[in-house]
């Protein structure tokens, strides 16, 4: 799923492959580094298009006032990374612990922190945290709000509409499904 959102991204707002990675180093416990890497990155700066430059910058303003930024953090915006789950059933605090670095890592860059869940499945007490941690959670459900939903996000910032994308694909979605049960089933 992550590589088809970087792919959507990249070819709704006519961006590279590069301009949507986006990481940072963390120093181990034992002096060595690690990079770490979220799974897309859009950034106004490298936005060719004014259409695609005004509509990011609104939604940024929106999520921003949907999670209740101060104005001046809101204003420092220069775009949004995003983690990219199938679902997010788990109450795994080790996960948690490491999206919670990621956004705050984010912000530092003045980057909003975006997780977004393909799927409406995400454990409610998570669901909270995040919010609570300013970190916009967009849920696989069918509304007309991009800041609290994937589909609408898709549709309406990036002109993209995944409910048909996987309408035209599901026959293709669900045999490759089919094969994968098969040969797990079947060694």
């Amino acid at each position: 799923m992550k590589g088809l959102f970087v792919t959507i991204i990249s070819d709704q707002l006519d961006l590279n492959k590069k301009q949507v990675i986006w990481g940072y180093e963390i120093q181990k416990d034992d002096g060595s580094t690690a990079k770490l890497t979220l799974d897309a990155k859009i950034s106004v700066d490298d936005l060719k298009n004014s259409y695609h430059r005004d509509t990011i910058n609104e939604w940024l303003r929106l999520s921003s006032i949907k999670l209740g930024l101060e104005t001046k953090r809101s204003q420092n915006l220069v775009g949004a990374v995003f983690e990219i789950r199938q679902g997010y059933k788990s109450a795994d605090s080790k996960r948690q612990n490491g999206d919670l670095l990621n956004a705050i890592r984010a912000y530092n860059k003045n980057l909003l922190p975006v997780m977004m869940v393909l799927s409406s499945q995400i454990n409610a007490v998570v669901l909270k945290r995040y919010q609570t941690a300013q970190l916009l959670v967009l849920v696989g459900i069918l509304n007309d709000d991009p800041t609290i939903s994937t589909y609408a996000f898709c549709e309406k910032i990036l002109n993209y509409s995944l409910e048909d994308f996987f309408r035209n694909n599901s026959s293709v979605i669900s045999e490759e499904i089919n094969n994968i049960l098969e040969s797990l089933l079947n060694p």
